[in-house]
Parts: structure tokens; C-alpha cells; sequence
């Protein structure tokens, strides 16, 4: 495997795509650019880059690079993160798969998305977090380890981009909302530099001082501070520059400040104190407090005349003025307790407003009514308010009601709200321990620790012991004999009383009728009506014990056949292992291309000891052109695909010798893992014989050709010795026949005779020649003397014909040792 940090090219890349997301402020087109170099560089065909969403259940697209592949995918739309990417995103690291369309992955590929024939993922991890995925599809040699290298490199380059993206927007947005804030904030906010100098100027310090940001920023601080305090002003900051101590910091202090027009403003101060590179920096908040002064004063007197009101009151209450004769009140004076806001539907300061306004549910509680009829009467009148949240008591108060000599309402009330909870809580809670004491599936029973008798039992108590309520209560468990053991007891009552708490105590009870149950027994220390109780729980565990002595019977009669079971499972394994190691074909199991098992055959057939195979890896005995289809011999083949598991593949012996193989590979589970069980036999001897077969076939088919060539030049010789000998012939005795017919007619003896003398010397060279051309088709030495005779004449009359020429032959065969349809 390539070592990728050496690798001169790819880190140029990764160079190159670093400065594309210190370059480009958009985060995806540098992705893009990031995409576009790793899919260049591992051969992939497409591919897409996504990150997670906000709720981070799916992915979120940034860009689909489908290729020249069809697909009808939206992507715009969100992609659940499920199958191999689901792999990546759950592990950080990078997957890939280079036989998709036979992998477990392929039911999760959406309906319309292109064909995808191997696929690889790599996760990007800030933080040790996936926040979104490369992925790559349909490079066309596969996905290898190199790659996802390659890939993984990129990848943690992208996850760096888009971590320095965030962090840039949230640098900017925090500046942003930063700047707003401070600028509309109600307080002052002013900064100021080491030398005493305003450097920043918000617009809540415009208003209260009177000068502008463009009139203030870059003077002395000292233009906001009256003249009697400059002197001081300047010593302060003068030790705060040379020490960086404050006596302010961290403190809100009240002090003068000075406005444009010169007048004094009193203002409450804080300072804080930071730095950056640029230099030492001081920040003061600077609230005006002048309405707050004059508020205080005049809580000042209302407070000293509501403590005269008030001062025997226990809730709250407030004093109302009757307007629109009586049909509404105006708060006068108000005393709150902490708890009022409860009630309030407008802002804190009531002073001013009506009772219908500010406390409009008084109409429908009929509080309104009471105040107009005491303001009528003059009579008190006391009048509960009660307010519920569905079926729960959100407020309860007593409300009295007065009438002043003035005319004024006094409306003062106690909230009884927490003592109403806590009566309905514990009447709640009452009925909540009856439910569970009485629909308990264990037996319950309270007892008086001093006396022991039994003060409170449920059903189940007496279903467990057959005994009746009245039989029960008031008596004891020795008088009932209901403990089996004393001395049991006594040790459950001493481990009671020392750690006030028993669990799971197991115990044997009788009931009323003889039986014998078993229990557990827990019990704790209680105060009931102030008088310590026990509460004990106990469990019916008898047929628990049954089923666990029953459970111990069988275990034991199953540890017996477990061992009878493995000796024959034993013998099996050996007969099993005299089987494989005997076959006549090799054997091994690989799990994954690493090799688990093999047999002598196999050791045999590659040359290598058994220890030499085992924990090696499979391409590393294959011939190295025939390595990519090592998938073939390590994949395990289920019986659905069982036509698929033949494969024929050449290795590699230790000596370096090729030999060819023919296997098969079967589905194993191997000691709990997926593995593939893998039968091959040596083929290289029925490869060489079909070597040899079609060497000979190719040999077979050019002597036919020869062979048709050659009789075709024979047939074009023997037309042309007919045309060229015996044509001429037979043309020239047609002639002398006819010659001599003509003299006969002519009555010309002599000459036809001398023309049909003629004929005779012709007519005997046409046979010759006939007799010649038959010998060359077929010698009738052939017949009979036989083939040697033949080619011994065949070879004398070629010396005839061609005297330079000298021919040796050889015979070593007899004649009757020819087979028959050798001879011509």
C-alpha cells in the first residue's frame, strides 16, 4: 500500500484544495473543487457530497454527480442515512463496496437512482462527530485501500474547510449581534483605549450625555467627568493602567457624570477590563439612574404609609379608590407579597390602574361585587377566592374587605394556596398507598414493633395464609404459627432492629391449613400513627423453588448428554478430518482473502507446508493477472447462487511453476464469522491436453487447406495435359477422318487411305497419353505391389525426369504393417 503523505502529486492536491476553502468564501463550491480533484484522481465515475441535517436522522445534498448515469433522483431532497453510509457515519472511517449490486447495501438505493456498481464512503469528522459524507460510485477497475486513503485524506481536509466555514459565520454573526446589542442597549456603553481615550460610543451614551459618537470618539474620557472629580478620575486610571487593579471591577458603583450642556447626571458605573493584540482596553456600563432616584423617594413615603396599613397583615392586599360610581376601582396603594405576580396580567407598577384591568378574572370570581357592595354598605365582608389549573387548586386566598373613612376600599387577603396542596396531597397520597397496599401481587402486613400484632394486612396476606381479616388483626404471627422456624424469626426481628431494613429474607410460613409455603420476606421500620410499626412485603416463592429444583434435575441429565454428545461429536471431527485430509481435491476455508484451513492436497498442489498457508492471504497464490478475481475463491456463495460458485483460476506453486485450478465455493459460518468453504482440483494436465487438441485442430485444418489446394492444382494440370495432348490429338485424326471421308467420296482411294494411315500414329499417342495420365492419378502398381513398390517406382521415375536432381529414401515399415486407409 502507497504510503500517500510521499506521494508528490497527491499532497499537490491537497495543497491545491486548502487553498481553494482559504480562497473561496463559499463553502460548497470549495467542496466542489475538493470533490472534483479526489473523483480525478481515485478513476471514480460519480459520486455526490453531503452533510448532516439539523436533526441529524438524514443527509442533506450539496451536490449529485451522477455522470453520464441516468437518474431521476431529486436532489434537493433529503436522504435517510441508512446502509453502507450508514456504516461510515456510525464508525468515522471509510467503507466501500466493489460488488454492490450483489451486496446487502442494494435494497437500501432509492427507486429511479442510477445503476451503481461499486461505492465507497468516507465520513467527514469534526471532533470526533460525523457532520456529512463523501461519496464515490462506479470507478470502473474498483475501490481499494489506496483509495480510501486518498479519500480519507480529503475528506479530513473537508471536514477542516467546513469547521473554518462555521467558525467564520458564527465569528460573524456573534460580531454582528455583538455590535447590535450594544448599540441598542438602554445602558451606556463606552470603551476606552490605555491613554484615557474614547474608542467606542453606543447610542444609549448619545442620549444621556448629549455628544455623538462622531463629536466624542477618539477625545479624553474626562469630557464626561465634572471638574471636581478629574483630578482623581486620573489618578484612578492611572493606577488601574500601571497595575491593571481596579477598585471598581466587578462593583456597580454610583457616581456624577457631566453632559454636553453641563449639567450633572447621576449614574451608576461598572468597569471590566480586557486585552487583545491591539493594546489594554476598559469597558464601562453606565446606567442613568435619575428615574430610579426619584422612584425611590416616592417608594420612600408610600412605603412609610403602607407600613402603616399594613403593618398587622399577614398576606397582601392594597388600597382602591371607587370611579364610575363603584363600577370599578383604581389601586391607590398596593402591598405585594412574592408571590401577587401570580395574579397579574399587566406590568409590576399597578399605581393608576383599575381592578378590571389589571385583575380582570375578579368579575367572574365575584371579588369586584364585594368591593362595591362594602364601598355601598360600608359593611366587611370576608370572600375566598379559589382558582383551579384543570383539577388542581392553583391558588386559594382569603380575601377581607373594609371601607375607610375616606371612602377608600382596604382589600387585604391571606394565601392559604400551599395548605389547601398539602391537605389534597395527603389525601391523595392516602389513597394512593390503600391502591397499591391492596392491589399488591405480594402479601402486605403491618405490625407494632413493641407488641408484634398485626394492625393492617391486604387481601393477598390473607389469601396467601387462609386466614379471615378479624382471625388476623390484633393477634400475632407465633399465636397465628405462622414462622415454621422461631429461631428464623428471631434472626429476621435482630437484623430488623439493628439495620432498621430487611430485603429479600427467605423464610418458610404455614398456613391456617397445614401447608408449607416458601417466602421473601423484606421489611423496614416505620412510624405510624407516632408509633414505630414494621412494614413487611412478602413474596410467595414456593413454586419458584419447585421450578428451580425441577431446572437442577434437568440441568444434570443435560450435563449427561452433553457429554455423551461430545464424544460423538469427537469421533465425527476425526472421521470428518480423515475425510478432508484424504480427498483427492484441495480444500481450504478463507475468511475474508485470509486462509483459516487447508488440507495435504491443497498443501500438495502449491507446494507450501501447512503452517506456511495458514493466516497467508489468497491473492498471494494466484497468478498475478488472475488476482482481481480473487473475490471468487473468497466469497461465500449462498445455495441460491449455487450456479455461481464455479470458477476456473491459474496459481502460483513455491517454485514458481503456473498450474491451472478448477473450483467451487459454499456459505460456512466458521467459528461464529462468514466464511467461504472452497473445494479446487488440479487442472493443468486437461489444460495442456486442450492446448495440444487445439494446436493439432489448427494443424489439421491448414494441411486440409494444403490438401484442397493441391488437388486443385492436380485437377487444373490433369484438364490441361487432356487439352493440350489428347484435345490435339483427337482434333487432328477428326481432321485426317474427314480428309479421307472427302477423298472416298471423291473416289480418291489412295489418299484417304494415305490420310487413314496417318490416323494410326495419332490415334496410338492418345493412348499413351491416356495411359500416362491414369498412371499419375492412380499406378496400377498400387494395386498391385502395394504403397512401397509405388513410391519406390514414384522416385525412380522422377530421377528420369529430373537427372540433377538426387532423392534418398527411407523405409522402415513393411507393407502389411500399413493400415488400410493410409494407402492412396
Amino acid at each position: 500500500m502507497n504510503d500517500i503523505n510521499r506521494d508528490p502529486k497527491i499532497l499537490e492536491s491537497l495543497i491545491n484544495c486548502s487553498q481553494a476553502f482559504l480562497k473561496a468564501s463559499d463553502f460548497k463550491y470549495a467542496a466542489h473543487t475538493v470533490y472534483e480533484t479526489c473523483k480525478k484522481m481515485i478513476g471514480a465515475t460519480a459520486g455526490y457530497v453531503a452533510l448532516l441535517s439539523a436533526d441529524e436522522t438524514q443527509n442533506e445534498i450539496l451536490f449529485l454527480d451522477m455522470g453520464a448515469l441516468p437518474c431521476e433522483l431529486d436532489p434537493d431532497l433529503p436522504m435517510p442515512i441508512r446502509g453502507l453510509r450508514a456504516e461510515a457515519y456510525t464508525s468515522g472511517k471509510v467503507v466501500y463496496d466493489n460488488d454492490f449490486q450483489r451486496s446487502k447495501w442494494l435494497q437500501y438505493l432509492p427507486e429511479g437512482h442510477g445503476r451503481l456498481n461499486n461505492v465507497l464512503f468516507a465520513p467527514l469528522v469534526i471532533d470526533d462527530r460525523t457532520v456529512g459524507i463523501f461519496g464515490f460510485a462506479n470507478k470502473p477497475a474498483g475501490f481499494n485501500d489506496d483509495d480510501a486513503l486518498v479519500v480519507n485524506a480529503f475528506a479530513d481536509l473537508t471536514a477542516v474547510g467546513l469547521m473554518q466555514n462555521r467558525t467564520t459565520r458564527n465569528l460573524e454573526k456573534n460580531a454582528y449581534h455583538l455590535n447590535v446589542l450594544m448599540q441598542t442597549a438602554n445602558d451606556a456603553i463606552i470603551t476606552v483605549d490605555q491613554q484615557g481615550l474614547i474608542c467606542f460610543w453606543n447610542q444609549a451614551a448619545e442620549k444621556y450625555f448629549g455628544y455623538s459618537a462622531d463629536e466624542i470618539v477618539g477625545k479624553p474620557c474626562t469630557c464626561i467627568v465634572p471638574e471636581k472629580f478629574v483630578a482623581a478620575h486620573r489618578e484612578e486610571f492611572f493606577r488601574l493602567a500601571q497595575t491593571g487593579v481596579s477598585r471598581l471591577a466587578r462593583h456597580q458603583v454610583e457616581i456624577e457624570g457631566l453632559h454636553k450642556n453641563g449639567a450633572i447626571l447621576p449614574v451608576e458605573l461598572s468597569i471590566s477590563k480586557w486585552e487583545v493584540a491591539e493594546g489594554v482596553f476598559f469597558t464601562g456600563i453606565v446606567r442613568d439612574i435619575s428615574p430610579r432616584l426619584q422612584m425611590e423617594r416616592e417608594n420612600r413615603k408610600s412605603e412609610k404609609r403602607m407600613r402603616e396599613i399594613f403593618q398587622m397583615m399577614e398576606g397582601g392586599g392594597g388600597v382602591y379608590k371607587a370611579v364610575d360610581n363603584g363600577e370599578d376601582f383604581v389601586i391607590v396603594e398596593y402591598h405585594r407579597p412574592h408571590d401577587w405576580e401570580e395574579l397579574l396580567e399587566t406590568e409590576v407598577n399597578l399605581t393608576g390602574k383599575t381592578i378590571r384591568e389589571v385583575f380582570p378574572a375578579s368579575v367572574e370570581y365575584g371579588l369586584l361585587d364585594v368591593f362595591h357592595r362594602v364601598w355601598k354598605t360600608g359593611k366587611p365582608e370576608y370572600h375566598p377566592v379559589i382558582i383551579y389549573d384543570g383539577k388542581d387548586i392553583k391558588s386559594w386566598r382569603k380575601n377581607y374587605v373594609y371601607k375607610l373613612s375616606s371612602g377608600e376600599i382596604v382589600a387585604l387577603y391571606h394565601d392559604i394556596t400551599e395548605r389547601k396542596k398539602m391537605e389534597k396531597m395527603l389525601l391523595e397520597s392516602e389513597n394512593l398507598f390503600r391502591a397499591i397496599f391492596e392491589t399488591s401481587p405480594n402479601a402486605i402486613n403491618i405490625n407494632r414493633l413493641d407488641d408484634g400484632k398485626f394492625v393492617l394486612v391486604n387481601s393477598k396476606f390473607l389469601n396467601l395464609t387462609g386466614y379471615k381479616n378479624h382471625e388476623v388483626i390484633g393477634n400475632t404471627a407465633p399465636k397465628l404459627k405462622l414462622w415454621q422456624d422461631s429461631n428464623k424469626r428471631a434472626q429476621f426481628l435482630n437484623q430488623l432492629t439493628e439495620e432498621s431494613s430487611v430485603y429479600d429474607f427467605e423464610a418458610e410460613f404455614s398456613t391456617k391449613y397445614g401447608e408449607t409455603i416458601t417466602t421473601l420476606v423484606s421489611a423496614e421500620l416505620l412510624s405510624y400513627k407516632n408509633t414505630l410499626h414494621l412494614l413487611a412485603v412478602t413474596k410467595d416463592i414456593t413454586t419458584l423453588k419447585q421450578t428451580e429444583k425441577a431446572l437442577l434435575e434437568a440441568n444434570k441429565k443435560l450435563a449427561k448428554r452433553y457429554r455423551i454428545n461430545s464424544k460423538k461429536l469427537e469421533k465425527s471431527e476425526v472421521k470428518y478430518s480423515q475425510l478432508v485430509q484424504a480427498l483427492l481435491t484441495g480444500v481450504y476455508i478463507c475468511v475474508g482473502e485470509k486462509i483459516v484451513f487447508v488440507n495435504n492436497k491443497l498443501c500438495e498442489m502449491f507446494g507450501y507446508s501447512e503452517d506456511e498457508l495458514i493466516n497467508s492471504s489468497m491473492p498471494d497464490l494466484l497468478h498475478p493477472d488472475d488476482r482481481d478475481s480473487c473475490q471468487l475463491m473468497c466469497t461465500a456463495v449462498t445455495q441460491a447462487d449455487s450456479d455461481q460458485g464455479d470458477y476456473e483460476i491459474r496459481g502460483i506453486r513455491k517454485n514458481g511453476d503456473i498450474i491451472h485450478l478448477s473450483g467451487r465455493t459454499t456459505f460456512i459460518d466458521y467459528n461464529g464469522q462468514e466464511a467461504a468453504l472452497g473445494n479446487i482440483a488440479d487442472i493443468s494436465a486437461r489444460k495442456k491436453a486442450e492446448n495440444e487438441l487445439q494446436k493439432s485442430e489448427e494443424e489439421l485444418r491448414f494441411l486440409s487447406a494444403q490438401l484442397l489446394s493441391v488437388e486443385e492444382r492436380e485437377r487444373k494440370r490433369i484438364a490441361a495435359d487432356i487439352h493440350d495432348s489428347i484435345g490435339q490429338v483427337l482434333s487432328a485424326i477428326k481432321f485426317s477422318v474427314e480428309s479421307s471421308l472427302f477423298a472416298i467420296a471423291e473416289q480418291s482411294y489412295i489418299t484417304a487411305q494415305e490420310g487413314l494411315e496417318k490416323i494410326i500414329p495419332l490415334t496410338q499417342q492418345s493412348i499413351d497419353e491416356v495411359r500416362r495420365i491414369i498412371m499419375d492419378l492412380r499406378p496400377s502398381i498400387l494395386d498391385d505391389l502395394g504403397l512401397i513398390a509405388t513410391i519406390s517406382w514414384f522416385c525412380r521415375e522422377f530421377e528420369s525426369l529430373y537427372t540433377d536432381l538426387s532423392i534418398e529414401k527411407e523405409i522402415t515399415v513393411a507393407e502389411e504393417d500399413i493400415p488400410k486407409p493410409l494407402k492412396i
